[in-house]
């Protein structure tokens, strides 16, 4: 293999960057597809580095030698990277900036010796040690990544995880959906963020070539609605889309989805609380390509009421929609409520209605029994595993408070009739 990096336009890429004990560099630049794992070696004076220093590019254990000249002007390189291995070639463009005591740094990069072999790269040993139904969280949204083939889990901060952190979203990672290990803080709110508490269901969604999640809020007001942020990793750092919610102001709503229709048209579509109206309802609203603002009035799509397994109350709880097209083309969504246990208490569920124009409009109608009658559990999503399994994932028990746990089971997409297989808990 061969890797030859020429130089190209003038754009702009800030590289991770961190220094070890003995002075050498290390960073890496990402294309979108792979990680270029770089090391600096030699001297370098008051956090620059050294003038032709040797810079290694190392990819899979074979790379190139390569001479980096550091310039203090503004704007970096953007270099051309081809791939040759077995006659055939492939190209990808990069840009770079060093990062280096808070300042950036562009480089211009030329090939001083094309195909110098490396010494190989060892991979790096993650530890998973957090078993799956070990640690409390509720509303889990799995995220299977197929870039990094792994599954992503973030939670509000102050669940089992972070049990000392207040206000802030984590994230989890997993290989094999039963092996966990903390990730790290995936959004710290700054100082200025409209939303103050709740931190609650953080969704997470792949669109137009940025990482989404959506997730509730509550501001200084008391007022409670969901917001928009955006990252270039599935594991952040997220940063607010825009300093406001996304929901319809002075709405008490939560747990948002996105949805995109046929026409590729975003939608956000979300729970407009029982707290302010009794009777919750599903409501949906179109919003700009770019997520940032309305494009249309809401819509109220059904009330939690309108379910014939919704204990009969004087409110009714409409929380958690997930849109899912089934095999058979016909759109459904999960969304949970409280429906009469055999104890003769309220037990938390997943509903099921359907779309009878297969669009986000409706008419919706309740299928008559929920998924899941039995296990006081709700806040559904479904996702396929990297082995193409179709998996539900939600919190069960809902109470008492500190007992939810990640429950995750098969289901079955019969032509749109779904079913659990209870027997299919991941081992422990």
């Amino acid at each position: 293999m061969l890797i030859i990096i020429n130089l190209l336009a003038t754009l702009m890429f800030v590289a991770s960057c961190k220094q070890d004990a003995e002075g050498s560099f290390f960073f890496k630049i990402e294309d979108g597809l792979q990680e270029w794992h770089v090391e600096a070696e030699g001297g370098e004076q008051e956090y620059t580095v050294e003038a032709n220093a040797p810079w290694q590019i190392v990819h899979k254990g074979i790379g190139t030698w390569a001479k980096v000249s550091p310039r203090r002007s503004e704007g970096a390189g953007s270099f051309l990277i081809t791939v040759k291995e077995n006659e055939s070639e492939e190209e990808r463009s990069v840009s770079l900036a060093v990062q280096l005591a808070g300042k950036d740094y562009p480089v211009t990069i030329s090939i001083t010796q094309e195909g110098k072999p490396s010494e190989p790269v060892p991979p790096v040993e993650e530890d998973y040690p957090i078993v799956y139904n070990s640690f409390r969280v509720r509303d889990p949204f799995i995220f299977a990544d197929p870039i990094s083939e792994k599954y992503y889990l973030h939670v509000h901060a102050d669940d089992a995880l972070y049990p000392t952190a207040a206000n802030q979203i984590a994230v989890a990672v997993s290989r094999n959906l039963r092996d966990w290990r903390k990730a790290g803080i995936s959004f710290e709110a700054p100082a200025s963020f409209w939303g103050k508490t709740d931190f609650w269901a953080p969704d997470l969604y792949y669109y137009e070539g940025k990482y989404y999640m959506f997730a509730t809020f509550s501001g200084a007001d008391e007022v409670r609605g969901a917001s928009v942020l955006v990252s270039d990793k599935p594991e952040g750092p997220f940063i607010p889309l825009v300093n406001r919610p996304i929901t319809p102001n002075g709405w008490q709503a939560l747990d948002a989805a996105l949805f995109v229709d046929e026409n590729k048209d975003p939608w956000i579509v979300f729970s407009h609380e029982w707290t302010q109206i009794s009777d919750g309802t599903i409501v949906a609203q179109k919003l700009t390509k770019d997520l940032k603002e309305a494009a249309d009035e809401p819509v109220t799509l059904f009330a939690a009421s309108a379910a014939p397994w919704v204990i009969r109350n004087s409110y009714y709880v409409s929380d958690a929609p997930f849109l899912y097209r089934a095999n058979n083309g016909e759109l459904l969504m999960l969304w949970s409520s409280f429906l009469l246990g055999k104890d003769g208490n309220g037990q938390y569920t997943i509903g099921v209605a359907r779309s009878q124009s297969g669009n986000i409009l409706g008419p919706w109608i309740q299928d008559p029994q929920p998924l899941n009658p039995d296990d006081n559990g709700g806040h559904a999503m479904i996702f396929k595993d990297f082995d193409g399994v179709l998996r539900i994932s939600y919190h069960s028990p809902n109470t008492p408070g500190g007992s939810e746990r990640l429950t995750i089971h098969r289901i079955v997409d019969n032509d749109g009739q779904l079913s659990i297989d209870f027997s299919s808990a991941l081992s422990n």
